[in-house]
């Protein structure tokens, strides 16, 4: 049951990005069927610190062809940030072979604080591209979608443009703790959410959120359950109902 529970969750984080995003995307790395890892923080609260590990970064060569780049999948060893980027992403350009796409976990804290009413969820992760041979920034030519996984509660995708924070109205996904955005330039992403009752240690409230979530994916499960069931008693009553008919 703990396997299906977790299985739904990444089912659902993938259909969402592939139904939000038109055309065929390539699928986004949304393989794990387990429960997700402690959360790895750059800089962890207090309550988080015990046990913390270093949040992992990427480097990841797309490959360059006459038309552009490939589609391509980019994600962080640990599953925390990912980018999707669809064929064309980045234009073609002579005597370039590819173009090396960067996630890099930051502190958000350094950066400012956050948009009035919330506060930061989990780490800032930078987004870059440059063209491999030449080492020249590359700029998205059409929108690409930024994936994050967040700790707590996290019901927005900021991006950070020159010392401002935009809101990119992005689309939670609270069963999988993954929180994801379209994108028209690269940068500095981080998850944020409304403040936490600060009268209870954020430990306890993260069960409590996580509950909520699970409680869906639960009788999503059981009513997937059900159906299946109803469908294989359906296939093995047909039998019996047309030889009836036929005698």
């Amino acid at each position: 049951m703990r396997r299906a529970l977790w299985g739904l969750a990444a089912l659902v984080a993938y259909v969402a990005v592939a139904v939000w995003m038109p055309g065929s995307p390539s699928r986004p790395l949304f393989d794990a069927v387990g429960p997700p890892q402690p959360y790895k923080w750059v800089n962890p609260p207090p309550e988080f610190a015990s046990g913390n590990q270093k949040p992992e970064s990427v480097s990841h060569d797309v490959v360059l062809g006459p038309s552009g780049s490939d589609a391509a999948s980019v994600a962080t060893g640990d599953g925390q940030a990912a980018i999707v980027l669809r064929e064309g992403t980045f234009a073609a350009r002579s005597g370039q072979k590819a173009v090396v796409m960067k996630i890099d976990p930051l502190d958000p804290a350094p950066i400012g604080p956050p948009p009035q009413g919330l506060r930061y969820d989990g780490n800032a992760y930078r987004f870059t591209a440059t063209y491999k041979q030449s080492g020249q920034d590359a700029t998205l030519t059409q929108e690409a979608t930024v994936v994050l996984q967040f700790p707590i509660v996290a019901t927005t995708l900021l991006r950070l443009d020159g010392s401002t924070w935009t809101d990119l109205k992005a689309n939670p996904v609270s069963v999988s703790l993954q929180i994801f955005s379209k994108t028209d330039k690269l940068g500095v992403f981080t998850a944020a959410g409304p403040p936490l009752d600060t009268r209870s240690p954020a430990k306890k409230k993260f069960p409590a959120a996580l509950a909520i979530s699970l409680g869906a994916a639960v009788a999503a499960v059981v009513a997937g359950l059900i159906a299946r069931t109803r469908a294989r008693k359906h296939r093995r009553d047909a039998p019996k109902e047309k030889g009836r008919r036929s005698s």
